[in-house]
């Protein structure tokens, strides 16, 4: 096989395909970008802020940070600390009689006046079992 033969089939296809190729991919980058450009700006402009139907505007949700509960059950107690969005603000600490995660929720929510799924989004759950709390006694 010579070089020839190997060269034949780009002769085919001639000179001034290989000089409308670049003309071509230009302009399909041109295109490509000014739609692009099209795109991103109808999606910039149309962004509209969404609210939720359960949570009502400017309720006390928004001033808080983190609620963190530690449910012990070995007491059967459940101790909640209340982080606000202000640093400089006081926690709130709250002590609830029971372990039940529905019910720790629905206490917390009734507290602060806010929905469930907020307490529920914003809360962090330390649970110590009882199992735990045998084995820490025998490390100790």
């Amino acid at each position: 096989m010579s070089l020839r033969s190997s060269v034949q089939p780009f002769q085919v296809l001639g000179v001034t395909f290989w000089l409308l190729l670049p003309v071509v991919g230009l302009v399909f980058w041109v295109v490509g970008a000014l739609m692009t450009d099209r795109v991103l700006y109808q999606a910039a402009s149309g962004l509209q802020q969404i609210q939720s139907d359960d949570v009502p505007v400017g309720s006390q949700d928004n001033a808080i940070r983190l609620i963190q509960a530690r449910v012990d059950r070995t007491q059967g107690k459940t101790d909640v600390v209340v982080k606000p969005m202000d640093l400089s603000a006081r926690e709130i600490e709250i002590e609830l009689a029971t372990t039940r995660l529905d019910d720790i929720e629905a206490l917390i929510a009734k507290e602060l006046d806010i929905s469930p799924a907020v307490v529920q989004r914003l809360t962090h759950y330390t649970i110590r079992e009882p199992v735990k709390a045998q084995l820490e006694l025998l490390v100790n």
